[in-house]
């Protein structure tokens, strides 16, 4: 028979499935007998059923395909699910501390925002020193997420659900920064970005920028820094200490998270400083910048006068309005990287050329938000 020239594609594919289908059916009959009917039958069924719509048109597959559909407006859906959901808790949670008349204490609350692989482990500490010689007489107390778990609970960062009710997130804040103690609280948290194992295999996925940004986005993974600073702002100040260090040196710092991969686990470096970019400059919440390399005991020696990591204390504490802003003993635990990229010649050509080209894509993002103050991006 002729084929009307006016039928889509998509349709005249759809008919010919149809029509040789049942002859198909049969000749596997003939061949396998009734088992292999049943098992041709079920691929067939399969087949015929694996189908979607674009716009007006059908299109029918004759056989397992992937579905090449674009996952960027599934995303943005996820993303503005979240959002609204956020803004919704925000709102509920305002309104809870207003019914009941929720009392808190003395509050200050601060996120020290690095990617893995920033040094996060080793400036919490000291911070988390500067903050104890802050007041002998205890009048401040210290609070870090790994020696006080309610306060992560409150966030939402355990097991990296955000739906926390406002009457557990109240009742978490009372218990860390609560009401009639007459102290000065300071809450330090310092989850890395991304953090830990969790979420590996979906950041494991994409294979284009793009893909990769929507992917953080949409996760929120540790936490969304906009919500993070909405909420605590109910509970007391909000601050973030903001770490960088050279992008070679933290991609090479811990691939072992990535499949020992440098381009794998760069990929995802790159794509949380650019989320986090993104986010920091937008944000109106205080924050203090500290470059890494000026903390190693290389940058602070042969030096006269004031050594930079003088001066980073010291800004910090002024910045966190700390009474004390020296402190020798801060950097007692302090550890050298072994991991350093000193000469590019330690990473493959191949590899080099790939990482380049990630530290590049940080320009319009994360490059404005350092490069005033840090040597290197």
């Amino acid at each position: 028979r002729s084929i009307d020239p006016s039928i889509h594609p998509s349709i005249m594919l759809r008919n010919l499935c149809v029509r040789y289908g049942i002859a198909i059916v049969l000749l596997a009959m003939s061949i396998f007998g009734i088992t292999g009917m049943v098992k041709w039958t079920n691929v067939w069924a399969k087949a015929l059923t694996t189908q979607f719509l674009v716009g007006e048109e059908e299109e029918v597959l004759c056989a397992d395909v992937e579905d090449d559909e674009d996952d960027d407006a599934g995303y943005q859906d996820d993303v503005d699910d979240l959002k609204s959901y956020q803004d919704n808790h925000v709102d509920e949670l305002r309104a809870y501390i207003e019914r009941t008349d929720a009392k808190f204490g003395s509050c200050q609350i601060i996120y020290i925002v690095g990617v893995e692989g920033s040094k996060h482990h080793g400036w919490s500490t000291v911070l988390h020193a500067l903050a104890q010689h802050q007041d002998p007489t205890e009048e401040h107390i210290v609070t870090r997420f790994r020696d006080n778990k309610r306060f992560r609970k409150a966030a939402g960062m355990l097991k990296n659900d955000d739906r926390v009710s406002p009457e557990v997130v109240v009742e978490h804040m009372q218990h860390v920064c609560p009401p009639d103690d007459g102290r000065h609280h300071i809450v330090l948290e310092d989850a890395s970005f991304p953090s830990g194992r969790e979420k590996r295999d979906e950041l494991h996925a994409p294979k284009s920028v793009a893909d990769m940004d929507a992917l953080i986005q949409r996760l929120s993974h540790p936490v969304d820094l906009e919500h993070f600073a909405k909420k605590f702002k109910l509970f007391g100040t909000v601050h973030f200490v903001v770490l960088h260090r050279p992008y070679l040196n933290t991609v090479k710092s811990h691939p072992e998270f990535d499949e020992d991969s440098l381009v794998l686990h760069g990929n995802i470096i790159s794509g949380y400083l650019r989320h986090l970019g993104d986010v920091l400059r937008q944000t109106k919440i205080p924050q203090t910048l500290v470059c890494i390399d000026d903390l190693s005991e290389r940058a602070n020696s042969y030096l006269h006068g004031q050594r930079p990591r003088d001066e980073i204390i010291q800004r910090v504490a002024q910045n966190l309005d700390w009474n004390l802003t020296t402190c020798e003993e801060c950097f007692s635990t302090w550890k050298e990287s072994s991991k350093d990229a000193e000469e590019e010649d330690t990473i493959d050509p191949e590899t080099m050329s790939v990482l380049l080209e990630q530290r590049k894509s940080l320009h319009e993002h994360w490059l404005p938000l350092i490069e005033r103050a840090c040597d290197e991006l």
